[in-house]
C-alpha cells in the first residue's frame, strides 16, 4: 500500500484544519502586520483561484490538493508568527471581571 498511513493522514488532515482556522481567524480580523499585507493577500487570491478552479472541474482533486499543499508550504509557521500584529490582536480581546467566567468545582471526598 503506497500513501500516507491511517496515522500520518490524521496528523495531516488535522494539521491542515488548524491551519485553515489560523489564516481564516487572521484574515477575519486583519491581524496581519501592514509590511506584509500585499503578500498574504497574493497568496490568499491565489488560494482562492485554486479553489474556484476546483469548483468549476478545471483542476482534478489531486491537482488542487497538490497545488494547495505547494501554496501552504511556501509558508513556513515559524515566519506567519513573526508577522502577526498581536497588540492589534490583544486589544480585541474582551476580558471578564475576574472570576466572572468561572464555576466551583466539588471534589468527591477519598
Amino acid at each position: 500500500m503506497s500513501g500516507p498511513s491511517r496515522r500520518e493522514f490524521i496528523q495531516q488532515s488535522f494539521n491542515a484544519v488548524c491551519s485553515y482556522f489560523l489564516f481564516e481567524s487572521l484574515f477575519a480580523r486583519d491581524l496581519f502586520a501592514q509590511a506584509v499585507q500585499p503578500i498574504i493577500k497574493h497568496w490568499a487570491h491565489q488560494l482562492d483561484d485554486l479553489c474556484r478552479d476546483l469548483r468549476s472541474n478545471a483542476l482534478t482533486l489531486v491537482q488542487w490538493q497538490e497545488q494547495v499543499e505547494t501554496l501552504l508550504n511556501r509558508i513556513e509557521l515559524k515566519e506567519l508568527l513573526q508577522f502577526i500584529d498581536f497588540e492589534k490582536l490583544t486589544r480585541q480581546f474582551d476580558f471578564p471581571d475576574l472570576g466572572t467566567a468561572t464555576k466551583p468545582v466539588s471534589f468527591p471526598k477519598l
